[in-house]
C-alpha cells in the first residue's frame, strides 16, 4: 500500500530518481537545497468514495483535536469523532462546500459554499455517544450564480467572535467580508476595504489574531492590523506580475512576523519581513522543469512543527508532497525541502500534529483524493531540517 502510493511504478521511481532540485533564496542570492525523504509516510484510509473535481481552491477538509470534517456531494458535510466510531452529516448548504475551518483550539467549525450560506456549528457528543451539532450561527444572502470558491478565516479566539469570508453577494464579485458571529446574523456583515480589488482569493489572520493578509487574482496582496472593520488599514504590495496569489500565510520571525505568499500559476512562494514595509526575503520555487500551468499549488502552514507544507498535483495525475523546513522563530526562512509522492491526486488536504513513537514532531496530513479520504503521516525523522539560509542584507 504504502509503495503504490508513495513510490509508484519502477519506472517512474528512475525517471524521478535524480529530480531538480527546489531552488531558493533572495532577490539578490539563490541556492538549491534537496532531500529525498527516507522511507514511506504511515497511511490510514478514513473513508472510500469517489469525486470528480479537481484540486479545491478552498480546504474542503478540516480536523481539530476530535473531529474531522469534509465535503462531499449534495451540499453534505460528513463528520467524524477521531476518537470512536461516530458519524454524522451537516447539513444546510445546496452546493458542495468550497472552504471549511476549525476555529484553533476548539471544535467550531465554519463552512461557506457559494450558495448564499455561511454556517457555524460546535460539534459535540451527545450522552448517547452520537455527534450532536449546535447551529452557533447561520448567515444567508442572495449569492451570486457563478465564480470564484469561496473562502473564510476564523480570527483567532478561545471563543467564536469575528471571521473573514470572501464571499459573492448578489451581482457583486469576490467581496472581503467581516462577520460578528457574536451579534444577530440579521446584521449582516462588514464590507473591508480592499483598494479597489474585486477579485480577493486568498485570507488568513496571524497567530496572535491581531494581523489579516490577503491575496487577490492579479498579484496584490493586502496586510494589516484587524480590529474592526473601519480600523482596517492595509499596506499594499505586488506579490507577483498579474498572476493570482494562491495563499497567504504567517509565520514567526525574530524581528516580528513574516508572510508568505504563494502562485500557483508559477508555483512559486515568497517569504516577506513586513516591518517597517513589506520586503521581499526569500523565494523557493517548485516548479522542477515542468510547465507552471500543470502545477497548481495547496499550502498549509503547520506551526508546532515549523513546516511548510505544499502539495503540486498535475491535472488527473500523481502529487508531490513538500515539506519545507522553516526553522522556528528565531531564524525563520526557507530551510531544507523533503519531497514525497502520492500516487493518487490530492484535491484538498489539511495538517495537525502527531506524536511520533520516539517523541518526536510528525505531522499528519489529512487529504481528500479523488477516490478516498486518507491520513498520511509524515514522521519527525523523514522531514529534513537543516538551518536556512540568513537572507542577504537589505533584502
Amino acid at each position: 500500500m504504502f509503495a503504490k502510493l508513495f513510490g509508484g511504478d519502477k519506472d517512474k521511481e528512475k525517471k524521478d530518481e535524480s529530480p531538480a532540485p527546489p531552488s531558493m533564496g533572495d532577490p539578490k542570492r539563490s541556492a538549491a537545497l534537496w532531500s529525498a525523504a527516507p522511507g514511506d509516510p504511515t497511511t490510514a484510509t478514513i473513508a472510500m468514495y469517489k469525486r470528480e473535481r479537481d484540486a479545491a481552491a478552498g480546504t474542503i477538509i478540516a480536523v481539530s483535536a476530535n473531529y474531522t470534517a469534509y465535503g462531499i456531494r449534495g451540499g453534505l458535510i460528513r463528520v467524524i469523532h477521531r476518537h470512536s466510531d461516530a458519524m454524522g452529516l451537516l447539513r444546510g448548504h445546496s452546493h458542495n462546500p468550497q472552504d471549511l475551518a476549525f476555529l484553533a483550539g476548539t471544535d467550531v467549525l465554519a463552512s461557506v459554499a457559494g450558495d448564499g450560506n455561511l454556517f457555524v456549528w460546535k460539534l459535540q457528543r451527545a450522552d448517547s455517544g452520537e455527534i450532536s451539532p449546535e447551529e452557533v450561527f447561520h448567515a444567508t444572502w442572495e449569492a451570486k450564480a457563478s465564480g470564484p470558491p469561496e473562502r473564510l478565516a476564523f480570527k483567532p479566539a478561545a471563543e467564536p467572535g469575528l471571521l473573514v469570508t470572501v464571499s459573492h453577494h448578489g451581482d457583486d464579485a469576490a467581496k472581503l467580508k467581516l462577520w460578528d458571529l457574536r451579534g444577530s446574523p440579521a446584521l449582516g456583515p462588514q464590507d473591508l476595504d480592499t483598494g479597489g480589488s474585486d477579485n480577493t482569493c486568498a485570507v488568513a489572520f496571524s497567530g496572535d489574531g491581531a494581523k489579516l493578509a490577503t491575496g487577490d487574482g492579479r498579484g496584490g496582496v493586502a496586510v494589516g492590523t484587524l480590529a474592526t472593520a473601519a480600523a482596517w488599514a492595509p499596506s499594499r504590495f505586488a506579490a507577483a506580475d498579474g498572476a493570482a496569489v494562491s495563499a497567504v500565510a504567517f509565520c514567526g520571525g525574530a524581528a516580528g512576523p513574516l508572510l508568505l505568499t504563494a502562485v500557483g500559476e508559477s508555483a512559486e512562494l515568497k517569504l516577506w519581513g513586513l516591518a517597517p514595509s513589506p520586503t521581499p526575503l526569500q523565494t523557493l520555487s517548485l516548479a522542477d522543469g515542468r510547465p507552471p500551468a500543470s502545477l497548481p499549488l495547496l499550502v498549509q502552514l503547520h506551526p508546532p512543527s515549523s513546516t511548510l507544507l505544499l502539495v503540486s498535483t498535475a491535472p488527473g495525475e500523481a502529487s508531490d508532497i513538500f515539506a519545507v523546513d522553516l526553522g522556528g522563530e528565531a531564524s525563520a526562512g526557507f530551510g531544507a525541502v523533503s519531497r514525497f509522492r502520492s500516487d493518487l491526486p490530492i484535491l484538498s488536504f489539511t495538517a495537525d500534529a502527531a506524536e511520533g513513537e520516539d517523541g518526536g514532531a510528525d505531522v499528519a496530513l489529512f487529504c481528500v483524493h479523488n477516490t478516498t479520504v486518507q491520513t498520511h503521516t509524515l514522521h519527525a525523522a523523514q522531514i529534513t531540517r537543516d538551518p536556512p539560509p540568513t537572507p542577504a542584507g537589505g533584502g
